[in-house]
């Protein structure tokens, strides 16, 4: 029997109380000289451990998405709730949600009750002031009625869905756009929401995460819950 070590690096970030660590390590073996491989976990006897070394000095933190906002529950009459929340605004250094963590009576680890996708693409083809149609990388989830957020800052304007043409990735809104986009800006829907089908038709206390695409999390929304 041999031991071999392995080391590897990942971007920095901050750990809070409750969060888990998964490690994933593909192992193989050459027929020519060795007949299997076998990694023990939590053996008593051959032991798998992983060493983090303490920090020091220098990178730089993940960034975290904004935090969503006007999380509401609503009640309804077959006793599922049904969640309804602001998408947060992002820019060029202030990602975009990647997906929505929704926690349930709860804010560790074993409070994250389910996910929700996030609907967010990005301006494929530059756009002028006062157009009504945008091209965009991907329409998947948008739909007529929906209130999209495009761009950001002083340059972002809200508008609303009146068609989507799935064969161009094209959005048409109801009126015109009053600033140019470039190409790469985000568009993200305004508000989505959840259904919580299993609620035992008793009341529970929500919140709402936003994470990147690199699982940076927001702080709660709201960070005392909503009930309901």
């Amino acid at each position: 029997m041999a031991h071999y070590s392995w080391s590897g690096a990942v971007s920095s970030r901050t750990f809070t109380a409750g969060q888990q660590l998964f490690w994933v390590q593909n192992v193989t073996h050459a027929s020519s000289n060795c007949n299997g491989v076998t990694v023990y976990y939590s053996s008593g006897t051959y032991q798998t451990t992983i060493t983090f070394p303490g920090w020091t000095g220098g990178g730089a933190g993940l960034v975290t998405p904004n935090t969503p906002t006007g999380l509401t529950v609503t009640v309804n009459g077959d006793g599922t709730r049904t969640l309804n929340w602001t998408a947060p605004t992002s820019s060029s250094t202030i990602p975009a949600p990647d997906f929505y963590r929704i926690y349930r009576d709860g804010t560790t680890l074993s409070g994250r009750y389910d996910t929700a996708d996030a609907i967010n693409t990005s301006v494929s083809t530059a756009s002028s002031a006062a157009a009504t149609t945008l091209t965009v990388a991907g329409v998947t989830g948008y739909q007529a009625g929906q209130t999209l957020l495009v761009d950001t800052g002083t340059n972002q304007d809200t508008v609303t869905v009146s068609s989507v043409n799935t064969a161009t990735n094209t959005l048409t809104f109801s009126a015109g756009m009053a600033h140019a986009h470039a190409v790469g800006v985000p568009v993200v829907l305004r508000a989505v929401s959840w259904l919580d089908t299993t609620t035992g038709s008793t009341t529970h206390t929500y919140r709402v995460s936003a994470v990147s695409v690199n699982l940076a999390e927001s702080a709660f929304a709201p960070a005392a819950g909503v009930t309901g």
